[in-house]
């Protein structure tokens, strides 16, 4: 045995891992260009470690996610917050480091689409290889099983393992007397065409579907049961990576250890961007872009998506690009949205079709205020599991009840595909009915959904799209534009009450989905007075604000008095404010730094403010003083703190 040990360190396990560590050297990165797909890097400068922890299917672990990521308990309504028992390093995956322990061990590790499972797959092999992890292994061997559907007749594992790794065509043999020092690593079961089934105990059973040897002829799926059931090569290791509705197959299958992918903390996003954009002011940019907005802010912990937002700050590196094209929560999520498509497979006819019948559950969702649907209303738009609907539902399951209900993995996500479903089914004439019915509730529930309806008739992100879901309707860019048009003036007619400002809010937001400056400047400047004293502001709201309204010339009178719009708010309306000849902002609980950015607006050689109204907020003494002492030096500016 010692010759034989030997002989591997200094000859094919050497070559194996060399292989695979040049195999697993660079990591691609999705682009959002229209020309390129992915960028590549170094994948150990640019690994950033995501949050695992155990997993017993339990229904309530969707508290302890939002634990882990470091999410508000309450944006998840009637989930409770549980602790997490630990973050489980890459090196403490596999369970016991004992390589003298004679049987099989089998981890589970599932996760949403997007959430880092292939890139942990990379990383474990590349660490492997260069000798950091699990010296108890002799041989890695990987498998996609995306490949492996590639296989359409019985094979053997030895076949299986020379179609990669060739160059072990003579040592096969030796390789199989030490089970326990090979460790196998299935990728995306949920993309496998056959089911590793291990509840058909009287199939399974059949001697023609056994497979006690490496060459003994069976079907792949077989293959895999038998590596995990400890009937071939018992006491090897098995590391399967799936997305979580294919693992009912599994059933009672011996599963050493069962963990969940969670993504990335806030904290580890913050790295991401770090490692990714390596410039501070895109940084920024990037955080921001997800942070502030938030309807953004929902998928933050996703490293698919935090991929695709730092592209897209990417593709605007200059200040003036990102101030003439800010990223909008419709692009960002249709970028996202492709994404998700070229990781679940489509085809043009079947995706279409499937998405046209998810966006009407989403739609019917929003109308019904539910997120959760039961199985009923599933099976009955006829929706069938499979990787293109798993990508955006999950099952979940009442174990007290014995029931099955859905959701989907995002309540932002149900907003888009329902948009996304409407823009696809919707004539030109019948848009404007459609937005209509959106704002006769008298609630925000489709405030969301009419956003990402305008921001996808613009067409400035459907042309993504169109290759994988076929064409939108044409001419829908006019009744659009006139619906803008004709609600905002209706809105800003009377601002004087809270609903009319809520709604005059959601259609500067839609205005900005939409992203034709021509049309805001156009709609918006006929308007003299802008009030905002009965319906809060966020920062994000001020953002929008700033992106209608930077074309106006000037702003007869901006009330923002008892808005709540505070210091970060104004940080956010500084490229306005000094467009307004009456700037009202009583009582918003302004400190000093709001008072320094107010005090640099009406620096400004072409400030047109005249009044300015601050009664009643909280800055300190000193920059009363400051701030008053900008309103003696111009002759034409009152300056109102009492």
């Amino acid at each position: 045995m010692g010759n034989y040990i030997g002989w591997l360190r200094t000859g094919i396990e050497l070559q194996h891992k060399i292989f695979l560590q040049e195999q697993t050297t660079i990591l691609e990165v999705p682009l959002t260009g229209k020309n390129q797909m992915s960028k590549t890097c170094l994948l150990d400068e640019n690994y950033i470690e995501v949050m695992i922890v155990p997993s017993h299917g339990q229904p309530q672990m969707v508290g302890n996610e939002l634990k882990a990521r470091g999410r508000k308990p309450e944006e998840k309504q009637g989930q409770n917050i549980e602790n997490v028992h630990g973050n489980i390093q890459l090196d403490q995956l596999l369970g016991s480091k004992d390589a003298t322990i004679d049987r099989t061990q089998t981890t589970i590790a599932f996760g949403d689409a997007g959430i880092g499972k292939s890139t942990i797959i990379q990383k474990i092999i590349h660490d492997w290889a260069a000798g950091k992890i699990y010296h108890q292994f002799k041989f890695v061997f990987h498998f996609k099983f995306s490949q492996l559907n590639l296989i359409k007749v019985t094979t053997t594992l030895s076949r299986m393992i020379l179609k990669s790794y060739p160059y072990l065509q003579n040592h096969l043999e030796k390789l199989w007397k030490e089970p326990g020092k090979i460790l196998f690593i299935f990728d995306d079961l949920d993309e496998f065409e056959q089911t590793v089934d291990f509840t058909d105990v009287e199939r399974n059973n059949a001697p023609q579907n056994q497979c006690p040897d490496p060459e003994c002829c069976c079907l792949v799926s077989d293959i895999v049961r038998c590596l995990i059931q400890g009937q071939l090569l018992k006491g090897c290791s098995v590391l399967i990576m799936s997305r979580p509705w294919k693992l009912e197959s599994l059933g009672n299958a011996n599963i050493h250890r069962s963990v969940k992918i969670l993504g990335f903390s806030p904290e580890k996003m913050k790295e991401y961007f770090q490692r990714y954009l390596r410039d501070p002011n895109l940084e920024r940019e990037a955080i921001e872009t997800i942070k502030l907005n938030d309807t953004l802010d929902t998928l933050y912990y996703n490293p698919l998506y935090c991929s695709v937002c730092c592209s897209l700050v990417e593709s605007h590196k200059t200040a003036e690009e990102r101030e003439r094209q800010p990223i909008t929560s419709t692009r960002l999520y249709t970028v996202y949205f492709e994404n998700l498509l070229n990781r679940c497979g489509y085809d043009a006819e079947n995706t279409r079709n499937s998405l046209l019948k998810l966006g009407e559950l989403a739609y019917h969702g929003i109308g019904k205020k539910t997120a959760v649907f039961e199985a009923d209303k599933f099976n009955e738009l006829e929706l069938e599991h499979s990787n293109f609907i798993t990508a955006f539902i999950v099952k979940i399951r009442d174990n007290d009840l014995g029931s099955v209900a859905y959701k989907f993995h995002d309540t932002v996500m149900q907003d888009f595909v329902a948009a996304l479903m409407k823009s696809l089914s919707t004539q030109s004439n019948e848009l404007k009915q459609l937005l209509d019915e959106g704002i006769k509730w008298g609630d925000d529930r489709f405030n969301l959904f009419s956003r990402f309806l305008v921001g996808l008739s613009s067409r400035k992100s459907t042309d993504r799209l169109e290759s994988k879901l076929g064409k939108f309707p044409a001419a829908v860019i006019q009744p659009v534009s006139e619906w803008l048009t004709r609600n905002v003036k209706r809105y800003a007619q009377n601002l004087d009450d809270g609903q009319s400002q809520q709604k005059f809010l959601n259609i500067c937001h839609s205005f900005a989905e939409f992203e034709d400056r021509n049309l805001m400047t156009s709609a918006l400047a006929p308007i003299k007075i802008i009030k905002f004293t009965k319906c809060p502001l966020k920062p994000y709201d001020c953002a929008v604000l700033s992106t209608v309204l930077m074309n106006l010339e000037i702003i007869e009178e901006m009330d923002l008095s008892t808005c709540g719009v505070q210091d970060a708010g104004i940080h956010q309306l500084q490229s306005i404010l000094h467009k307004c000849k009456i700037l009202r902002l009583n009582e918003n609980n302004l400190q000093d730094s709001g008072m320094k950015c107010l005090a640099t607006v009406l620096k400004k050689n072409d400030c047109k403010v005249q009044t300015l109204e601050l009664k009643n907020n909280q800055f300190s003494a000193k920059e009363k003083r400051n701030i008053l002492k900008s309103g003696h030096a111009s002759s034409h500016l009152t300056i109102i703190t009492e």
